[in-house]
């Protein structure tokens, strides 16, 4: 059973989601939060996490890993294979605001890496970069 002060601490780190996502994405028209929305993000940032812990579970040999003609290490495949599921032709105009119960594609794909250390240590981000941010929302 959750007291009330850990059930007020998850709302709080919950709610730092949707701000991120509005500071990825590029169209500045005002949203409305909702919470079908803000759980899909919650959702999207806690299935990579998961993702990724079972990635490097694998054996050293399967995960350190360079695609060959790429140069890409398993680790940054990794990575960009969760934006490219993102990647579609047919969604590009599809925004919250004409009715999507998702954040826009793009900061689905952004938000997330943005806030995990291991993303900016595949690519060698420098800290206060875009994509590792001085302040990252870490839920966990």
């Amino acid at each position: 059973m959750w007291t009330f002060r850990v059930s007020y601490m998850f709302l709080l780190r919950l709610r730092v989601k949707p701000t991120v996502h509005l500071q990825a994405e590029s169209n500045s028209r005002a949203r409305t939060l909702d919470q079908t929305i803000d759980a899909e993000g919650f959702a999207d940032y806690t299935g990579i996490l998961l993702a990724h812990e079972a990635f490097r579970r694998l054996a050293d040999d399967r995960r350190t890993r360079t695609v060959p003609d790429v140069g890409l290490t398993a680790d940054q495949v990794f990575f960009v294979a969760h934006c490219i599921k993102y990647c579609n032709a047919d969604k590009v105009n599809r925004t919250r605001e004409l009715g999507g119960a998702y954040w826009h594609d793009r900061s689905r794909c952004i938000v997330p890496l943005q806030n995990m250390p291991e993303f900016a240590q595949a690519f060698s981000c420098r800290r206060g970069d875009y994509m590792n941010p001085d302040n990252r929302c870490d839920f966990w």
